[in-house]
C-alpha cells in the first residue's frame, strides 16, 4: 500500500507538500498540487489518519514515540515525560519506533486518530516531523534534531560533550584514539564526531579515519567495530565510543579479545548504563541528564498546548558532563 512517502516521490516534492495537498492547504502552488494529485491516482493512494490530520477534538493525552524502550537513557527519558504529563492531569501513550521509520509513521497515525493533545518525538527519521507539524499539532523533538523541520527541540550539547571525552584522552597522553560513532545520516553521530576531531584539532593531532568505524546504534554494532579496531597490529591506546549500547558491545569485545583496561586501553563511553557500574574499573562517561531533558521537552509541550510557549520555535541545549572513572589511564607508551 502506498505511503505519503511513496506520492512525495512520485510527485517530486516533499512529505509536507504532499501533507499540504491533503488538507487544502491554499499556499500550495497550483502546479505542485497537480503534480501530487496525479501521483496520488498513479499510485492508488488512501490518505491515512496522519495524512487526513484527524483532530477535530483533542483529548487529555500526550503521544510519546521513541527509538527503543529497553535503552535505559530513554526509559529514564520516558519516566519524566510521563511524571510531567501526569502532574499536569495528562495521560501518556508510548510508542517503540525499534529506529524504523515506517513504524513510527504507524505511530503517528494511531496517535493522530487518538487525537492526542500533543506529540514528543525522538525521530528515527527526517520524514515524519514535517507531516505533523502541518497537523497543527504541538510538537516537541528532543534528543535528536530534524535541522529541515523548525520545530520545538530539546537536545544534549553532543558536541561539547564528545570533545570533553575526546580531550580528557588527549590530556592523558593518548595520540591514537579509536572512535565509534553511529552513522553519519544522523545529527547527533555528526556532532560527535566533530567533537573529537576538533579535540583532535585543538591538540594538533591529525584525523586518522583508518581510526574511525560507523555503524548502528546497537549492542552488536559496537561489538563488530570494536572487533575490528582491536584486530592485533596497530591498535589504538584509547577508545572513544559514542552510544551506551555502542559501548556495552565494546566492552564485550574488549573481553573477547583479552585486552586489559587500561594498561593496554583506556575506555570512555558517551552514555552510562546502570550495569556499567559492575564494569572494574568503574567507566570513563559522558553522562547525559536523561531525565531532564525528558522534562524539559514535556514541559515546553504542555505550555505550547496551553498556548503559553513563545511564538517561534524553542531551541533548547543541556549540557553534558563527563565522570572520570578507572578506565582512562596514560599510555604505557606514548
Amino acid at each position: 500500500m502506498a505511503t505519503i512517502r511513496d506520492v512525495a516521490r512520485q510527485a517530486g516534492v516533499s512529505v509536507a507538500t504532499v501533507s499540504r495537498v491533503l488538507n487544502d492547504n491554499p499556499k500550495v502552488k497550483p502546479h505542485l498540487r497537480a503534480r501530487v494529485e496525479q501521483a496520488m491516482q498513479e499510485l492508488n493512494y488512501q490518505p491515512s489518519a496522519l495524512a487526513r490530520g484527524m483532530r477535530s477534538q483533542t483529548a487529555q493525552v500526550i503521544g510519546l514515540i521513541l527509538p527503543d524502550i529497553g535503552n535505559p537513557f530513554f526509559t529514564a527519558l520516558a519516566r519524566a515525560i510521563e511524571d510531567a504529563a501526569h502532574e499536569s492531569g495528562y495521560g501518556l501513550l508510548l510508542c517503540n519506533s525499534d529506529e524504523d521509520p515506517d513504524k513510527e509513521q504507524r505511530y503517528a497515525e494511531i496517535l493522530l486518530a487518538q487525537r492526542v493533545a500533543g506529540v514528543v518525538l525522538i525521530p528515527a527519521s527526517m520524514d515524519l516531523c514535517e507531516p505533523l507539524q502541518t497537523r497543527d499539532i504541538p510538537l516537541v523533538c528532543v534528543e535528536r534534531p530534524v535541522p529541515e523541520c523548525p520545530v520545538d527541540t530539546v537536545l544534549l550539547d553532543n558536541e561539547a560533550g564528545s570533545r570533553m571525552a575526546a580531550g580528557h584522552l588527549i590530556e592523558l597522553g593518548h595520540r591514537r584514539i579509536g572512535l565509534i560513532v553511529g552513522l553519519l545520516d544522523a545529527a547527533v553521530s555528526q556532532e560527535r564526531l566533530q567533537g573529537y576531531r576538533r579535540a583532535l584539532g585543538d591538540a594538533g593531532i591529525p584525523f586518522d579515519p583508518d581510526l574511525v568505524r560507523y555503524g548502528g546504534l546497537t549492542e552488536q554494532g559496537g561489538y563488530q567495530k570494536a572487533m575490528e579496531l582491536l584486530e592485533p597490529g596497530n591498535q589504538p591506546t584509547a577508545l572513544f565510543v559514542t552510544s551506551n549500547a555502542m559501548a556495552l558491545g565494546a566492552l564485550r569485545a574488549i573481553q573477547a579479545r583479552r585486552v586489559r583496561v587500561p594498561d593496554a586501553l583506556s575506555v570512555a563511553s558517551f552514555g552510562d548504563m546502570p550495569c556499567f557500574s559492575l564494569f572494574r574499573p568503574p567507566l570513563t562517561v559522558v553522562q547525559q541528564p536523561a531525565y531532564e531533558l525528558g522534562l524539559q521537552a514535556a514541559h515546553l509541550l504542555l505550555r505550547r498546548i496551553k498556548g503559553e510557549a513563545p511564538p517561534d520555535h524553542v531551541l533548547m541545549r543541556l549540557p553534558p558532563i563527563l565522570v572520570v572513572g578507572g578506565s582512562t589511564a596514560p599510555p604505557r607508551t606514548v
